[in-house]
């Protein structure tokens, strides 16, 4: 029996297999946060700028990203590599690593560290900064691109991530007004800053992330909020990537383009001193207590002294019998008789001073 082709069903089962495959590739594709370049599109030669490198978006956020790896290329005959710094998305305790071969490329590491849960959303996860030669013909238009990119997650799961491309036009003379941009870390955004300067749109305060542009020269200045909406502390403003004042006021000039980024941190816990004795006698006698302070530290020998955060509860057992053959007779508290019991609870909302109290036996007692 031969097989009949029909030539014109061939060519059509072609063409659906093809829409197929395209239709995979881009749902597939689509479903991948991108990875860009980012910075404003027209910047100055002989001026310094920032690129930062986006991972998510607004409607494409990332998610349950631990850390990523990635090379930045850019055109060595026009650009040169002046400065690096960590993104704040990732937060602050990362392993991060930059390094630039003078061959057009820069390759960039940055991840969590072990034990870390993965970041949702999206923000920076790197800076790189740029200077155009002073030479530059204008304009000049110059790309960055993005490729042996490596994502994973927590487990160590690889995420897809989808490279964009920048082109950014540089331009010869000098700027009549520059940008000052405003961001935060630990929380990356919803910090509401105080801009001392009205900006050349009519625009002061903003909320991080935000962008003002003045004229050249112009002097802002700068207040952030001791405490963020997340209760983290204020602990100081990075410039360019550089730690400037623990302040939480700051002024600067505006005579390039500028990042400024106002650091918060977990606020250290309250501690409070739990100091313990005892009387008849007034050393030498072990107690037990629970849990370990905040040295590592448990039991120990009268007198001695532990540290614990505010709101623990601390739990102490007095032996019955002293070295010195005396009874346990009951606890004080700060002066004041607390219980006779062996066992004291306490909860650790001030600095207290615990004391046990022994007493010799009575001829009575002891005959009993």
């Amino acid at each position: 029996m031969s097989i009949r082709r029909n030539p014109q069903k061939a060519a059509l089962i072609l063409i659906i297999v093809g829409l197929i495959g395209l239709s995979l590739f881009r749902s597939a594709f689509a479903q991948s946060p991108p990875i860009a370049p980012a910075t404003s599109t027209s910047q100055q030669a002989g001026q310094a700028f920032w690129i930062d490198i986006m991972v998510g978006s607004q409607s494409e956020p990332v998610s349950d990203l631990f850390g990523v790896s990635f090379e930045l290329g850019y055109n060595d005959t026009v650009l040169s590599v002046t400065g690096d710094v960590r993104g704040s998305f990732l937060g602050s305790d990362v392993v991060y690593f930059a390094s630039d071969d003078g061959d057009g490329t820069v390759g960039v590491g940055i991840s969590r560290k072990a034990g870390a849960g993965g970041v949702g959303g999206h923000g920076s996860v790197a800076r790189v900064q740029f200077v155009a030669n002073a030479d530059t013909p204008d304009p000049t238009e110059v790309d960055f691109t993005l490729s042996n990119i490596q994502a994973t997650d927590p487990d160590g799961s690889s995420l897809s991530l989808n490279p964009q491309v920048l082109q950014v036009t540089i331009s010869g003379g000098p700027k009549s007004e520059y940008d000052l941009t405003v961001r935060s870390a630990d929380p990356s955004s919803g910090i509401a800053i105080e801009v001392g300067v009205e900006d050349n749109n009519g625009e002061r305060d903003g909320t991080t992330e935000f962008t003002r542009t003045y004229d050249t020269g112009t002097q802002v200045t700068l207040t952030a909020p001791e405490v963020a909406p997340n209760n983290n502390q204020f602990k100081h403003w990075l410039l360019d990537g550089q730690v400037q004042t623990t302040n939480r006021t700051m002024t600067l000039t505006l005579n390039i383009d500028r990042s400024i980024v106002a650091v918060y941190v977990v606020p250290p816990p309250v501690e409070f001193r739990l100091t313990v004795s005892s009387e008849e006698p007034s050393r030498n006698v072990v107690m037990d207590i629970s849990p370990d302070d905040n040295d590592g530290d448990s039991e120990g020998t009268t007198t001695f002294t532990r540290t614990y955060n505010e709101g623990t509860t601390v739990t102490l057992r007095a032996p019955e019998v002293a070295p010195n053959g005396n009874q346990f007779k009951h606890w004080l508290v700060s002066g004041k008789v607390e219980t006779v019991g062996l066992s004291l609870v306490v909860k650790m909302d001030g600095d207290y001073r615990i004391t046990a109290i022994y007493e010799e036996l009575s001829l009575s007692e002891c005959s009993r």
